[in-house]
């Protein structure tokens, strides 16, 4: 060949895609194919019986899972629950590039309950200021963070003290072997340990939303307001 053309590279077939990619997109059907029946299970076999136990208990309930719509979107969400055991809204991870196989969502949720209007975040979405930003300017009191990632020993204490500094609001972090409350000051007011699978704290939403008045534009059609 001419010298300024460079060798196809090692692994080549006629399509010009590598063996190893070829190997990762099979990896991948079978994959989304798994993900998808997991998904459908989830709508078909656990969310009735959560929002039977919901409504015998009479709360609110957000419960973050995998959510299978059209042909083959399946979707990080968090399903919200009223005390009727209804489910009246959800929200759908926006900071989810690196999941394989979950779309991303498009817009932010806040929910109108009998004791205030509440916002959710997913895992990495709490990364980024303004995703409890765009939920406080909404009117959101309480932001619960849905999260399945690490934590532990105080790992998540300093950026969730943060987000509820900034943002006057309060944060409930809701991981399987951790919880934490964060008050509108940026203080840890309440926290669970790892034999710990329950925490009740009384909160007033009242002393939340002192920094709503910070100056920030939201585009329409970014927030969907969900009433329950």
């Amino acid at each position: 060949s001419d010298k300024g053309t460079p060798p196809a590279p090692i692994g080549c077939i006629a399509n010009g895609k590598t063996r190893r990619t070829v190997a990762y997109q099979k990896r991948l059907a079978a994959f989304k194919k798994l993900q998808i029946a997991l998904a459908d299970r989830i709508r078909s076999a656990c969310l009735p019986v959560i929002c039977r136990e919901v409504r015998k208990l009479g709360i609110y309930f957000f419960v973050n899972t995998l959510d299978h719509r059209r042909g083959e979107a399946v979707y990080n969400t968090t399903f919200a629950i009223n005390p009727e055991g209804r489910i009246f809204g959800k929200y759908d991870k926006i900071h989810a590039t690196f999941e394989t196989g979950n779309r991303l969502g498009r817009h932010y949720s806040v929910f109108d309950t009998a004791h205030g209007r509440f916002g959710n975040l997913i895992c990495a979405d709490r990364n980024y200021p303004e995703t409890s930003r765009i939920l406080a300017l909404s009117g959101a009191r309480l932001h619960i963070i849905n999260f399945y990632g690490f934590w532990g020993e105080g790992k998540n204490d300093v950026m969730l003290k943060q987000r509820a500094r900034e943002n006057g609001v309060f944060i409930m972090f809701v991981h399987p072997r951790e919880t934490v409350i964060c008050s509108p000051e940026g203080r840890v007011i309440a926290g669970s340990s790892i034999w710990e699978n329950t925490l009740v704290r009384n909160i007033d939403l009242a002393q939340s939303g002192g920094r709503q008045n910070l100056t920030f534009t939201i585009p329409e059609g970014l927030v969907k307001t969900f009433r329950g």
